[in-house]
């Protein structure tokens, strides 16, 4: 990806970040869509979710002013925690 390499050139290149985030919540978003993973790399969409909010999250505390930043960290917040709290509904009901 793109993104990340400009990432590497430049780590505090804060669109780069945001636009790798936004990219990785496209993805997520189309896997649920036809119900699967990435093949190559076995991920599935709630780790490209959280991924996701690394990155934004990134993007965010380096432009805390950027309301797209701040709007999209508020949208994968609520994401992250709908994942965590179904991931240990389906490890207590195994139980």
């Amino acid at each position: 990806m793109q993104f990340r390499a400009a990432i590497q050139l430049q780590f505090d290149f804060h669109r780069a970040i945001y636009n790798l985030g936004t990219v990785l919540y496209g993805l997520a978003e189309d896997l649920l869509r036809i119900g699967g993973s990435v093949s190559h790399n076995d991920i599935s969409p709630n780790d490209l979710y959280s991924q996701c909010a690394v990155y934004i999250a990134a993007a965010h505390a380096l432009k805390p002013n950027y309301s797209v930043y701040r709007s999209a960290l508020r949208l994968v917040r609520s994401m992250v925690r709908v994942l965590y709290i179904k991931s240990t509904e389906n490890v207590h009901s195994s139980s």
